[in-house]
């Protein structure tokens, strides 16, 4: 028998080992705000259907104080790297990046380096969820605006997150991230507080914010979003 037909015989005789699915996240971080808007890191991490690699997208983000609505987002960076981000493989670019920083000088934003308290804090305001939706320090945010404001902020990064390259990093992609992110579909009962932020106003009142998990188990979907409590 020939030594190609051997190879293939031992190669069929061998487990397969299967990718995994096709999964996007994203998550949000507070970089700055000013009187009208909160200004956010927003990452997407795609898995690529690989196990160790993925695209990694950063946007800034201009949310309404008045409204908890996303309304503006940039591009900013994106990178394949390894899914912890120990390895950077490359990064591309892209159009009409911008520097986050310009973005917060130009709309007089002050910055922000500290972030969201944990509920187990001793500092951290009370704060949940009930039938009627998430509450902190007794105000509510009914679960149709929560939703409102999730689904908003997936919609926006979706539409903003321009077409990977062709070729030159590791994929085993069968979709886009915009199809992915089509099949979102989150619950209440879904979500989970990550953290609670309190930006102190004076005089105007101080606005609260949440960071909220929420996972589409059916999608296999996970985001990490912030949501601005109604004052």
């Amino acid at each position: 028998m020939r030594l190609s037909a051997i190879l293939i015989l031992v190669a069929l005789a061998l487990p397969a080992r299967a990718t995994p699915p096709d999964v996007i996240s994203l998550h949000d971080q507070v970089i700055g705000a000013n009187d009208t808007h909160v200004f956010i890191l927003r990452e997407t991490n795609d898995n690529l259907g690989l196990y160790n690699y993925g695209m990694h997208d950063i946007f800034l983000v201009a949310k309404s104080i008045a409204t908890g609505q996303d309304e503006e987002i940039w591009p900013v960076y994106r990178v394949h790297s390894t899914i912890d981000k120990t390895r950077l493989t490359r990064s591309f670019p892209l159009v009409d990046a911008i520097n986050p920083f310009d973005i917060l000088a130009a709309r007089q934003a002050r910055y922000i380096s500290y972030g969201f308290l944990g509920l187990e804090a001793e500092q951290a305001p009370a704060a949940g969820f009930d039938e009627y939706g998430l509450w902190v320090k007794g105000n509510t945010l009914e679960n149709t605006a929560l939703l409102g404001q999730i689904s908003r902020s997936v919609t926006l990064t979706s539409a903003a997150i321009q077409p990977y390259p062709e070729g030159g990093y590791r994929t085993m992609s069968r979709t886009t991230p915009q199809q992915l992110l089509a099949e979102a579909d989150y619950a209440p009962e879904e979500c989970s507080i990550d953290g609670v932020m309190t930006l102190y106003s004076y005089p105007q009142p101080d606005v609260e914010l949440v960071r909220v998990i929420c996972n589409d188990e059916d999608a296999m979907l996970r985001v990490v979003l912030v949501v601005i409590m109604p004052q």
